[in-house]
C-alpha cells in the first residue's frame, strides 16, 4: 500500500514540468554582474525553500513571506508536501536540488522577473525510496535594504491550479481562503493516515490467520498469500489520482 501511494505522490510532483549546472538565458541588456547575482540569490533563495519538505523542518510561512496570494499558496502547498510524507510516508529525509535553469530574465520599473526552472530529487520513507521533481516558477525578485531578495513566485503545478480554480470559482481569492482550503486537506490526510493504519492492522491479521491455517493444514506444502482490497485500492486511487488525471487533459485543451 505505502509503495501505491508515493507512487502516485511521484507522479503527482513530478507533472509540473522536468537540469546540470545553473545557468541564465538572460536579456543582454542586463549587466553581468547583475545576472550572476541573480542566480546567485534565486539559487540560495530555492534551496531553503525546498529545504522546507524535510521531516524535522517546522518551517511555516504567512502572508508577509510573499507579494501575493498565488506565493503563499505554492509556499503553503510545499508545507502541505511536507505534512504529506510524513503522515504517510515517514518522511522526507533529504532533499537535494540537482539543476536551476534561469530564462526570460525581465528589468521591470522596480523589480525583476524571471522564469526559474528547478530540478531536485529527495529521498523518503526512512531514506528507503528516492523521487525525482521538476517545476516551474515565475519569480520575482527587488532590491531592499537588505540586497537582492526574492519577494514573489507562482509555480505551473497541477496543485496550486486547482487551488486557484477553486478560489476563483466561490470569488474568496485571499489568504484566508487559501489557509481555509489548506485546513480540509490537512484534515483530508489525517483520514487517509487513519485508512492507512486500519488497513495495515487488517492486513497483519489476516497474514496471521492465514499462516497459522497452512501450518495446520499441511507443514510440507508451501503457499504465499497476498493481501488486496480493492474496494481500498480503488479508494486511494480516487483520492490521489482522479484530480490529477482531470487536469492533465483541462490544461492540454
Amino acid at each position: 500500500m505505502k509503495k501505491f501511494i508515493s507512487m502516485l505522490l511521484c507522479v503527482a510532483l513530478l507533472m509540473s514540468l522536468n537540469m546540470s549546472q545553473v545557468f541564465a538565458a538572460a536579456d543582454n541588456k542586463l549587466d553581468e554582474k547583475v545576472k550572476t547575482n541573480i542566480i546567485s540569490v534565486v539559487k540560495q533563495y530555492f534551496t531553503d525553500f525546498y529545504n522546507v519538505m524535510l521531516e524535522d523542518s517546522t518551517e511555516d510561512f504567512s502572508s508577509s513571506d510573499f507579494e501575493s496570494v498565488n506565493g503563499y499558496i505554492t509556499g503553503k502547498q510545499m508545507v502541505f508536501t511536507r505534512e504529506t510524507y510524513k503522515e504517510l510516508l515517514a518522511g522526507i529525509q533529504s532533499v537535494t536540488i540537482e539543476d536551476i535553469e534561469i530564462n526570460d530574465i525581465t528589468e521591470l520599473d522596480d523589480a525583476i522577473e524571471a522564469m526559474v526552472y528547478v530540478k531536485c530529487s529527495y529521498s523518503y520513507n526512512d531514506d528507503s525510496e528516492t523521487c525525482n521533481m521538476g517545476k516551474l516558477f515565475r519569480v520575482t525578485l527587488r532590491e531592499t535594504d537588505n540586497g537582492l531578495l526574492v519577494v514573489d513566485l507562482n509555480d505551473s503545478s497541477v496543485e496550486t491550479q486547482m487551488i486557484k480554480d477553486e478560489l476563483a470559482l466561490n470569488n474568496t481569492v485571499n489568504y484566508d481562503a487559501v489557509d481555509k482550503i489548506f485546513e480540509r486537506k490537512v484534515e483530508d490526510l489525517q483520514d487517509m493516515r487513519t485508512d492507512v493504519i486500519n488497513e495495515n492492522l487488517e492486513t497483519e491479521t489476516d497474514a496471521e490467520t492465514e499462516t497459522e491455517t497452512e501450518t495446520e493444514t499441511d507443514a510440507g506444502i508451501e503457499s504465499v498469500s497476498v493481501s488486496y482490497k480493492a474496494a481500498t485500492a480503488r479508494g486511494y486511487a480516487y483520492k490521489l489520482g482522479d484530480n490529477y488525471e482531470n487536469y492533465i487533459f483541462k490544461r492540454a485543451s
